[in-house]
This record gives C-alpha cells, sequence and structure tokens, in this order.
C-alpha cells in the first residue's frame, strides 16, 4: 500500500525542515510527499526542493497562492495517488521512523478499513516540553454526542474516501472537525484505533496559538454543527472542551 503524505506550508522555513526530515527518516518508503506552498516569499521552496532531490520516493511540490489551509489541503488531496491520505502540517512530525510501517502493518490486520486514527503529542515550540497528550480512545456512535473527535493528525483515511469528502474552505480554522464529523457519523464508514502516537504536534498553529484561535476555532465548530443540522450543538462544544482541559 502507499501512503500519500501531504505537507501543507506557507512561510515555514523555520520548522519545515524538521518535518521534511521525519518523513525521510521513515523506513516503509512506498509513499509519495505532496507539498503545497501558499507562495512563500522565505526560503520554504529552497528547502523543499534541496529534500526534493535527496528522496527515494517520489516527491510533488506546488507552490501557488491559495485560499487558505483547507483549500491548500484539498490541492493535496486531488494531486495524491496513494491508498490512505494523512496531513503532516509544516510545524508538525512524525512521532518515530516507523509511524508508517506501523501503520501499514496495522492495515493488514485490520482488513483493509477506511480510516485509522490514533494518538498525537503537543509540544513547545522547540520540541522540548510536552503539553498535551491527545489520546483519542475507542469510538462508538454516541461517543460524538459527548464531545469526541479523534485528533486530525492521526488520521488515515483511504485515498478514494477523501477525493469525495474534502474540507469546506469557507471556515479557517475547524473544517477538519466537520471533515471527522462527518466520516464518524456515517454508519457505511469503518474504522480502527491504532493505540500509539503517530505525530508530534507544536502548539502554536492556527488552531492551538492562544485563546482567541480557541475561541474562533469553537465558534466554527458550533457552525459547522449547525450547517450539518445537528442538535445539542452547545452541548456538545462544551464537552468538546471539558476533553480538551483533560489532555493537559
Amino acid at each position: 500500500m502507499r501512503f500519500s503524505v501531504i505537507t501543507v506550508c506557507f512561510n515555514s522555513e523555520e520548522t519545515i525542515q524538521d518535518t521534511l526530515d521525519s518523513v525521510r527518516s521513515q523506513n516503509y518508503l512506498d509513499l509519495e510527499h505532496i507539498i503545497i506552498d501558499g507562495g512563500s516569499s522565505d526560503r520554504t521552496i529552497e528547502l523543499v526542493e534541496a529534500y526534493a532531490k535527496g528522496c527515494e520516493y517520489p516527491v510533488l511540490i506546488q507552490s501557488e497562492c491559495d485560499n487558505g489551509i483547507y483549500d491548500a489541503m484539498n490541492k493535496g488531496i486531488l494531486l495524491s495517488s496513494g491508498s490512505y491520505i494523512s496531513f503532516l502540517n509544516s510545524d508538525d512530525v512524525f512521532a518515530a521512523p516507523d509511524i508508517l510501517l506501523k501503520i501499514a502493518v496495522c492495515d493488514g490486520m485490520t482488513m483493509n478499513l477506511d480510516v485509522l486514527y490514533g494518538d498525537i503529542h503537543l509540544y513547545d515550540p522547540e520540541f522540548r516540553v510536552l503539553k498535551r497528550r491527545w489520546i483519542a480512545g475507542n469510538f462508538d456512535k454516541k461517543s460524538l454526542w459527548m464531545g469526541w473527535m479523534p485528533p486530525h493528525p492521526s488520521l488515515f483515511v483511504k485515498a478514494a474516501l477523501h477525493k469525495r469528502t474534502l474540507f469546506d474552505s469557507s471556515f479557517s480554522i475547524q473544517s477538519d472537525y466537520g471533515f471527522c464529523w462527518d466520516l464518524f457519523s456515517n454508519d457505511s464508514v469503518t474504522s480502527f484505533n491504532y493505540e500509539f502516537v503517530a505525530v508530534h504536534m507544536r502548539i502554536g498553529g492556527a488552531s492551538t496559538s492562544g485563546i482567541l484561535s480557541v475561541t474562533k476555532g469553537n465558534i466554527e465548530a458550533y457552525l459547522l454543527l449547525k450547517k450539518r443540522k445537528v442538535r445539542f450543538k452547545l452541548w456538545i462544544i462544551t464537552l468538546k472542551l471539558v476533553r480538551k482541559i483533560s489532555q493537559f
């Protein structure tokens, strides 16, 4: 099976080398790395092009203006040719060199399910201090109504499914929440919790950079549920916040 690892970036010269190195360190090389750049004006593309020259797997690079992170993610999805899609943003890294290998083994054991998900750790910008442990836990349908959602960076989603279910690019922070809601509320979608940490994420991105971004994110989450005509929206968002507090 081939993985399509998608990295979205914009003026990311300070962090993207860590991301690139973590993909190159993987000991499972049946992958393609798709890098969607929003038209960076710093050294991001220079670093990406130097990385691409030394890789044993295909690296696709697209650099142009976009309409935000989810528009860029959708571009990556539509360019992908792998069996499963995962997103590794330009300030995140895989937790170990054997992550893709372990996911491939899980896929073989679980009979080719639609979605595999697990855990992530969130660190300070220097990756020195562990700030949060986001442990997904097992999914059942009623847990959605209790604020449950897996961490999006941990998801490996069948490419064919993802291409039918793109991100809503009219939202800037929480469209992945809406995507996950659609995914896990669909009775026909099969999933598996692989129960290990797949990604180390820096705190400070669009959804974790302070109280204003957290507030905006929860407003967006509410609007995404409203758009889906979900009942008890405030209850769900409140419990979503309570679950986040328990991660610290």
